[in-house]
């Protein structure tokens, strides 16, 4: 299991100790939210699970804690949060514990770094012909025996849901839910679904303040002459 907090907390530790050899920190990759997590210093404490509070809210319908939860965020950053009773609750319990902290002091690992963003965005089309390809790739080369092994190891199939689309279709797939194809084809378009929702994330990051320096390629030298723009 991991966090958006526990992300933060790897992040500034990374980035302070790369900071202090006087290197350049480069964070790279994570999904919108993580990244955005660390530019925007969303202020997220660490919440330790409330039973009580959790068997209370069990009694109520996934309808009326999504409700609640929005009441108590109305800028709710992860979605996946509305995906389930389960995440809800948790979502309420997080969402409770930063009322609370809210207005205190923010540490020095805390504060907002100055940053550099490039993103790469070869243009809709070549995306999608990439995806598919590369998930041709990694089905030919090892992904459902990677599954397997996990379930074969102990890992409970309703865990896969929480481990990304691949695993949560490849799940279905070795369930007997799908047949090999139509698995492929289920998974491929929801993985154009997901990028399209990342894109749409960025611009959103974009209209917050976040400059995103979009490159056609990965043009290593166009970074470059990028960096020591912000760095002059």
């Amino acid at each position: 299991n991991y966090s958006v907090y526990q992300f933060q907390q790897d992040f500034h530790s990374a980035f302070n100790s790369i900071a202090k050899i006087n290197k350049m920190p480069i964070l790279c990759g994570g999904t919108g939210l993580y990244i955005e997590s660390v530019l925007l210093d969303y202020q997220m404490p660490e919440v330790v699970p409330d039973d009580d509070l959790r068997n209370r809210l069990k009694q109520e319908t996934h309808s009326s804690l999504i409700e609640k939860l929005k009441s108590l965020n109305p800028r709710l950053h992860n979605l996946t949060d509305l995906s389930t009773k389960k995440r809800t609750i948790r979502g309420i319990e997080i969402a409770m514990a930063e009322k609370i902290e809210k207005g205190k002091q923010r540490t020095e690992n805390e504060k907002r770094v100055n940053y550099c963003v490039m993103g790469i965005n070869p243009g809709r089309e070549i995306v999608k012909k990439r995806i598919t390809e590369r998930l041709k790739f990694r089905m030919e080369n090892g992904m459902i025996e990677e599954t397997e092994k996990l379930i074969d190891g102990g890992l409970p199939l309703e865990r896969l849901n929480y481990f990304g689309l691949e695993y949560k279709f490849i799940g279905k797939y070795l369930s007997g839910e799908l047949n090999q194809n139509d698995m492929f084809q289920k998974l491929n378009s929801a993985i154009h679904r997901f990028a399209k929702r990342q894109m749409t994330f960025f611009r959103r990051m974009e209209k917050r303040g976040i400059k995103i320096n979009w490159l056609e390629n990965p043009d290593s030298q166009q970074a470059l002459d990028i960096i020591h723009q912000y760095s002059e």
